[in-house]
């Protein structure tokens, strides 16, 4: 292997987003929430009325979310008021008052807002299931849209010919690391050649071999006393104990997870130090990561050998989001000129860089 360049794949929501995946604006959304239940429902909700913890987290979402809604329980007119923009947000509220406990002035604030969204000021409100059930609902929403899909399917063409590709580049390494909890890698991987690693299987690796970093856990994944198991059940997270559940979803659960997750953290940040080039798809350093955004611009930092990292977020080059990635990656990559922004999708760059690389 002496002589092969390193190619590091980041790979964020966008890059399943092609095939159905959300994006953090479409979780707990009003479209997916039929189709959820006529999958998973039985796995979810415990009632059929708004006694359900998973129920009340999705109208407490939308209640916070400031937008008016016509997806109230009843019919009910509720004028809701902003209180997170986003379900990553969301989702931290909930498990910063699951923590402080029923006492806290956090924990009363969602109880008397769930009961608000629900119209029942009487209401019996546990924030703790809500966040667990929640969770759960995440869950189901990255794993929904590969529920008996077939992958001889068009759109999934770009991503076979890129997982072939890789399998058949004798000149590149490559190392894949993605935040995403869902198993299009996994799919792949038989085209691929490259294996997806759980925590566990780190051992004598290197960058030496092409591999998938899960850095964020994955829907299929049981955690037990801190080892790491793939479940036979691949949607394992929508019914899992939550002391189970190995997704690592925003709030402080995410760090205490990426700690027993460090092997692979490590060998991402190894990876990212010695690359020869970076590939981000779909992926922006989201606000509210400042781990995943501080350990990897440190370690892309330290890399004196990569020669370009590129950024994939769709045509407009311009865009917030590209122009701030421009920004963070230039200032540790010792300049612009080292960073390029191309103004196509996910599937586009997959399908030209199996045919031109």
């Amino acid at each position: 292997m002496a002589g092969r360049e390193l190619t590091v794949w980041v790979l964020g929501a966008g890059f399943s987003r092609p095939l159905g995946g959300p994006l953090l604006t479409d979780l707990f959304s009003e479209g997916l929430e039929s189709q959820i239940e006529v999958s998973f429902g039985d796995k979810l909700f415990t009632t059929n009325d708004t006694r359900d913890p998973c129920r009340q987290a999705i109208f407490l979402y939308r209640y916070g979310t400031g937008r008016e809604h016509s997806f109230f329980p009843g019919g009910k007119s509720v004028r809701p008021i902003y209180m997170w923009p986003d379900a990553e947000a969301f989702l931290v509220q909930l498990e910063t008052a699951s923590r402080q406990g029923k006492t806290s002035s956090r924990y009363q604030s969602l109880v008397a807002a769930t009961r608000k969204a629900l119209g029942e000021p009487t209401i019996d409100i546990d924030i703790s299931h809500m966040l667990a059930t929640a969770k759960r609902w995440t869950a189901a929403e990255c794993s929904l849209f590969l529920q008996n899909v077939d992958i001889d399917d068009e759109n999934w063409g770009p991503f076979r010919r890129w997982a072939r590709h890789l399998s058949r580049d004798t000149s590149r390494i490559h190392t894949i690391i993605t935040f995403n909890y869902d198993r299009v890698l996994e799919m792949l991987a038989s085209d691929g050649g490259f294996e997806v690693l759980l925590p566990t299987d780190f051992h004598g690796r290197d960058c030496g071999e092409t591999i998938v970093l899960k850095l964020h856990g994955s829907v299929d994944w049981k955690r037990s006393d801190g080892k790491y198991h793939r479940d036979q059940n691949e949607f394992f997270a929508i019914e899992s104990p939550l002391d189970q559940l190995a997704i690592a979803t925003p709030g402080r659960a995410k760090s205490e997870l990426s700690q027993e997750l460090g092997p692979l953290w490590s060998m991402a940040e190894r990876a990212l130090s010695k690359a020869n080039r970076i590939v981000f798809v779909g992926y922006r350093f989201p606000e509210s990561d400042a781990e995943a955004r501080g350990r990897f611009l440190r370690a892309i930092n330290e890399n004196h050998d990569a020669r370009s990292l590129e950024i994939v977020l769709g045509p407009d080059v311009h865009s917030p989001q590209v122009e701030r990635m421009k920004a963070l990656l230039g200032r540790v990559a010792g300049g612009l000129q080292k960073v390029v922004a191309h103004p196509l999708f996910a599937e586009d760059l997959l399908d030209s860089e199996s045919i031109t690389k």
